[in-house]
């Protein structure tokens, strides 16, 4: 859990444009875009550069 914590504040201090995470759980945190491997918003993402 402290892990994900982590992660999240390093998103949101260096305003990330998404957390790219397979946990679901990122989904809720507010201020971040979780997006997920493998889906069109990941592909999307990768095409912006």
């Amino acid at each position: 859990m402290l892990a994900l914590a982590v992660l999240a504040a390093t998103a949101l201090a260096n305003d990330a444009a998404a957390l790219v995470s397979a946990d679901a759980g990122f989904a809720v945190v507010p201020g971040i875009r979780h997006v997920a491997p493998g889906t069109d918003a990941f592909t999307h993402l990768l095409a912006r550069g």
